[in-house]
């Protein structure tokens, strides 16, 4: 049980309160993605959810139409019971909004994110993904114009990301947002280069059906600088992914600029990498080897045209 307040400490009806696992339970999931029960304040501001079994730590997330969605202190439940009374008190929303442009007008149907800043690895993003976890944070679309806004947001320090088609994902600065306060932020979309190849036998035929994944090669986890690439590479990560075509050939479009690792794999074949790959760089190599009749690809990184 518990009570959710206004900004000036008088008691809220019709707030949206849901009890969520706390950081140290669930520290791959976002605030609100997983949560346990849900109830709605009454006219004395005053909830009730159900008793839960498992011990752990909890806190409760409120919404309400007029207010940032504001989460309340983490407590603890033992032996089904809270051990401190749960109050929430509700901030004054902050609001961000932009332009997404190409340098010259604003680009209609971009995807915008508005994620808190958070120190997770590469490694941890990929999990998230082989597991089909969602994205962190609210999601809007720019409209016709480029413009986007970002409305009842949390105060906090916040990264704003930009995915549309022909594009790399384009990623802002740290932005810092506080109560009630209105954040202009304008975003320049990263045109990306691009990664093309062939994978080819041995004998020079066209090696088709080829998966090939794409690695950030800065990849890092939380026991050292290596593992996060190599966790990606035994877990089946990416940051893209592609098979090759009945020619052999493959093709990673609206890559940001950066190092990366492919990684080539085919069944009745050992799978084989290249490190050190950049989009818009020239090179071949021999990358794919079969068990039994020595198979090799080649790899060909070509300037976007």
């Amino acid at each position: 049980t518990g009570q959710v307040l206004d900004p000036d400490g008088e008691p809220l009806v019709g707030a949206m309160l849901r009890l969520v696992p706390g950081e140290s339970d669930a520290p791959f999931m976002s605030s609100g993605l997983l949560f346990v029960d849900a109830g709605v304040s009454k006219l004395d501001g005053e909830f009730k959810l159900k008793p839960i079994e498992a011990d752990g730590s909890y806190f409760v997330l409120a919404s309400h139409p007029l207010y940032a969605m504001t989460p309340g202190e983490e407590f603890t439940i033992a032996d089904g019971k809270a051990d401190k009374n749960i109050e929430v008190r509700m901030v004054p929303p902050a609001l961000v909004h932009g332009k997404v442009s190409d340098g010259s007008e604003g680009v209609a149907g971009v995807t915008m994110r508005l994620a808190p800043a958070r120190d997770r690895s590469p490694t941890e993003e990929m999990f998230m993904k082989m597991f089909g976890m969602p994205e962190e944070g609210p999601r809007v679309i720019a409209n016709s114009e480029g413009q986007f806004h970002f409305e009842r947001i949390l105060p906090g320090d916040y990264v704003l990301t930009a995915r549309t088609r022909g594009y790399g994902e384009t990623r802002s600065e740290k932005i810092s947002v506080g109560e009630g306060e209105e954040r202009e932020v304008d975003i320049l979309l990263d045109p990306g280069g691009e990664i093309a190849g062939k994978t080819l036998t041995i004998d020079g035929d066209p090696l088709p059906g080829v998966r090939v994944r794409l690695i950030r090669a800065n990849a890092v986890s939380l026991f050292g600088s290596d593992d996060g690439v190599r966790a990606q590479k035994m877990f089946g990560g990416f940051f893209k992914m592609t098979s090759s075509g009945s020619d052999g050939s493959f093709e990673f479009e609206s890559v940001p600029d950066g190092q990366y690792a492919l990684v080539a794999e085919k069944s009745g074949h050992v799978s084989q990498e290249l490190t050190s790959v950049k989009p818009g760089e020239d090179s071949e190599v021999e990358n794919i080897i079969e068990e039994s009749d020595r198979i090799t690809g080649e790899v060909v990184n070509g300037p976007r045209s």
